[in-house]
């Protein structure tokens, strides 16, 4: 039986409730379920270049593999843009299934 590792992102750097939440799912996921944290580092990213993204992209996402799964805890707190380019790198991997766990709704929030 083919064995495909899980992975969920977790974003670093944020303060208050979002940090507790992302956090307390990402250390339930590893620890119980032996999924393997992505790192997200939450940062003003509107001036980022587009080959720097695609790098930092590269580098976060250098452990997944075809036909691993992928959950995205979102918001990241970066930009609505960065998120979806974010997803948007992960269709170079063949057969990658992906979940998007949503906490918050940044609009909602106002």
């Amino acid at each position: 039986m083919d064995k495909s590792r899980v992975h969920i992102t977790n974003t670093h750097h944020m303060i208050g409730v979002a940090k507790l939440t992302q956090h307390m799912v990402t250390d339930i996921a590893t620890k119980e379920l032996g999924f393997r944290e992505i790192g997200v580092f939450q940062y003003h990213d509107k001036n980022e270049s587009n080959d720097s993204l695609t790098a930092r992209f590269d580098g976060m996402l250098a452990g997944v593999e075809m036909g691993n799964v992928i959950v995205f805890q979102s918001p990241s707190w970066n930009s609505v843009e960065w998120d979806t380019a974010l997803l948007k790198r992960t269709l170079i991997y063949d057969h990658l299934k992906r979940i998007i766990f949503i906490h918050d709704v940044i609009p909602l929030l106002k």
